[in-house]
């Protein structure tokens, strides 16, 4: 369903820029 999808791609989102800030952080 769209809640579905928007809630997969809110939650990509969130899990890249986690990343982006733990590589930011640790490099």
């Amino acid at each position: 369903t769209k809640g579905d999808f928007v809630g997969s791609a809110s939650g990509a989102v969130v899990l890249t820029a986690l990343i982006v800030f733990l590589s930011s952080v640790l490099v």
